[in-house]
């Protein structure tokens, strides 16, 4: 708390899964000390989360959030894009959870390696293509929109309406890597109504 009774939020810790390597630091001899990043199988994602829970689990450090510790990133990301990058999340998940289980296990807080865990997952991208396909289409027209009138209120629904279809890109990608496919597959593979939805 503060002298005036609110919480500083300065001093909360959010735990290691946020993370991010968009703007992180640490102590050199801390990263050190727990062996760096770890390189996975596949080279796209979780080794910020890996770091972090390292550097909890050994040292205690916290994850707190310096509003003023800028660190310029332009990084747009179209509609597509966002949601490959969710495929490949899904697929590094495979590899991640082998390669670092204490981390995979905290991280979703489950066994996702679990044969009855990827089998329910295979049936979750069975069941949910329907609705995946349909959420991709206005998934997609939202990158020829113009943004400017929309309220907090517009974006907290649609970020609520997107999560069905982010959740499944996640799993789809995870599948094909518990399948052992040997790449990340793309969009226009996985749902060619992406491909049709993002040249509209």
């Amino acid at each position: 708390m503060d002298a005036s009774g609110q919480r500083d939020d300065r001093w909360h810790d959010w735990g290691f899964r946020h993370a991010w390597n968009l703007n992180l630091s640490a102590p050199r001899e801390a990263v050190l000390a727990v062996g760096g990043f770890t390189i996975y199988p596949n080279p796209y994602g979780y080794e910020d989360l890996d770091l972090a829970w390292r550097l909890s689990e050994r040292f205690g450090m916290a994850v707190v959030y310096r509003p003023e510790a800028i660190a310029p990133h332009e990084h747009a990301y179209a509609p597509e894009d966002y949601l490959l990058r969710e495929l490949r999340l899904g697929y590094a998940a495979v590899g991640f959870a082998q390669r670092s289980r204490g981390c995979a296990l905290a991280t979703f807080r489950r066994d996702v390696l679990d044969a009855m865990e990827v089998a329910l997952t295979r049936q979750q991208v069975h069941e949910g293509r329907g609705e995946a396909e349909r959420l991709a289409e206005w998934f997609m027209g939202l990158g020829r929109m113009d943004g400017s009138s929309l309220t907090r209120e517009d974006l907290d629904r649609m970020y609520r309406e997107h999560l069905p279809l982010k959740r499944w890109c996640w799993r789809r990608g995870f599948v094909a890597a518990a399948e052992g496919q040997t790449r990340t597959p793309d969009l226009s593979e996985i749902m060619p109504r992406f491909t049709a939805a993002a040249g509209a």
